[in-house]
């Protein structure tokens, strides 16, 4: 008898329980805590609450205290060095739905051939090659690639890396070799330019150093002399020499401008 009633208690506390366990959980109170729902994602991908995983996409309601919190979504390319999971940084209020759209950024990488292409995307350019560009999952991006001396090129991307190969501007390379000759030639003019200033720098010197010696000499042999008319003769040579010395001298200082500028010009 005593088994029977025991056996009937124990059938009554399971009973209870499973009735209990049974029962959905009652929502707290919106006055004490928050709620969260990310919505409009790929469904199944691991969603964290302060570095504390909480469930899968959609999460729909999920209580919260108030507060500050960190939200991070994994990727749906997971484990990707292009994509990178959702990551932000939220306050809750009490009594508030929070609804977030995660959106997440992928890398590519973008390679060209030359290097150094500029990189544009609209109006608004966004580097030289090799260039790492952010977007969105499935995002179609139209990039423009242009550098001196080849054809512009205008893509779409769509894969996580991209190399885009420029056609060679065969007009420009052709003026460009034009110009190369005509500047190779101006600077031969310069530098024959260069070397006669140079040589007639050095001959209007040496007749400048000359004349002047010769003139001195005149000048001191009119001052030794008592004759007057070799007083005139030196004294009219050595204002002869000087005026070959002055005009010597004035082509020194041409020649020495005239190196300068020849000099200048053939480093160009």
């Amino acid at each position: 008898m005593k088994k029977i009633i025991a056996i009937w208690i124990l059938e009554l506390c399971l009973c209870w329980e499973m009735k209990v366990l049974a029962q959905p959980p009652s929502r707290p109170d919106s006055n004490h805590v928050s709620y969260l729902t990310v919505y409009d994602v790929q469904d199944g991908l691991k969603i964290f609450l302060d570095g504390k995983e909480i469930g899968f996409t959609p999460l729909s309601n999920y209580p919260i205290l108030p507060g500050e919190h960190r939200l991070m979504v994994r990727s749906p390319k997971w484990p990707s060095l292009n994509s990178t999971d959702y990551d932000t940084i939220f306050v809750a209020q009490l009594g508030d739905t929070l609804r977030i759209s995660p959106t997440f950024i992928q890398s590519i990488r973008l390679t060209s051939i030359p290097y150094g292409v500029a990189v544009k995307r609209g109006n608004e350019m966004l580097g030289y090659t090799p260039l790492l560009i952010s977007l969105r999952p499935y995002e179609v991006a139209t990039i423009l690639f242009e550098k001196e001396g080849y054809e512009p090129l205008q893509q779409e991307l769509l894969e996580s890396a991209a190399t885009v190969v420029l056609k060679p501007d065969l007009m420009y390379w052709q003026q460009k070799q034009e110009n190369d000759r005509r500047k190779q030639n101006r600077i031969k003019w310069y530098r024959r330019g260069l070397y006669g200033s140079i040589v007639l720098g050095a001959i209007s010197g040496m007749a400048t150093i000359h004349y002047r010696g010769k003139g001195n000499d005149a000048y001191a042999a009119y001052l030794e002399t008592a004759n007057p008319t070799l007083m005139d003769r030196y004294y009219n040579r050595a204002r002869h020499y000087d005026r070959l010395a002055g005009a010597s001298y004035a082509i020194f200082e041409v020649s020495f401008i005239m190196s300068g500028y020849f000099f200048l010009k053939s480093r160009k």
